[in-house]
């Protein structure tokens, strides 16, 4: 079975790539058995390097990263334009971040990617 979705009421087939962001050497540090980066660190996730290396195809529609997209946004504005781009935030990621960026009613899909 094809992936679907629901837009609009209605089951749609799904076109969308997603872009997922590459594996990266890193020191995992752990706290209570979970990984929490951030807390215990400072660092963000996704790093600077998983977001400049990411790469995406220069046409279709695709949903990358909050943060690869807000890195290329101005060279996606086009493509943004022709509905071929969204994006996708971790469930620990602050929204408030891309909407600072654009308005977010211009985005033809947001997904919410829940565990890794």
């Amino acid at each position: 079975m094809s992936s679907q979705l629901i837009v609009n009421n209605q089951i749609i087939k799904d076109e969308w790539e997603i872009i997922n962001l590459p594996k990266i050497d890193t020191e995992v540090k752990k706290q209570a058995g979970k990984v929490v980066i951030y807390k215990l660190t400072g660092d963000k996730s996704p790093s600077q390097e998983q977001i400049t290396q990411t790469v995406f195809p220069n046409t279709g529609k695709v949903i990358l990263p909050m943060r690869v997209f807000i890195e290329h946004k101005d060279s996606l504005e086009s493509r943004l334009n022709n509905r071929e781009i969204g994006i996708w935030i971790d469930t620990h990621e602050d929204i408030e971040v891309l909407n600072e960026s654009i308005d977010i009613t211009i985005l033809p899909i947001i997904a919410v990617r829940v565990g890794t």
